[in-house]
């Protein structure tokens, strides 16, 4: 067996980076769309993106980049409702 090096990530590290990227990608492609239902499924497909990027995160003691996530997250569901709202 090989040994894994201390400064390398595990694999379920890297592929819930990819996974948080591949949704927040989707997210970014999908709100530009006039389609109605994927104006609804951007902002659900960003949120999901940061929230799974958190996880390696929190694991690698990133905190800063974890609060960051969370003010994303927090800002994208603010002008979620205030556009609610506005309606």
């Amino acid at each position: 067996m090989q040994k894994q090096n201390e400064n390398e990530e595990p694999t379920w590290c890297k592929i819930l980076n990819t996974i948080s990227k591949i949704l927040i990608l989707l997210g970014v492609f999908s709100s530009f769309l006039y389609n109605n239902i994927a104006q609804i499924i951007a902002p659900v497909l960003i949120i999901l993106g940061f929230i799974i990027n958190t996880i390696p995160n929190v694991y690698r003691n990133k905190y800063l980049d974890v609060a960051l996530n969370i003010g994303l997250i927090v800002f994208i569901l603010l002008v979620i409702i205030v556009n609610c709202l506005n309606r």
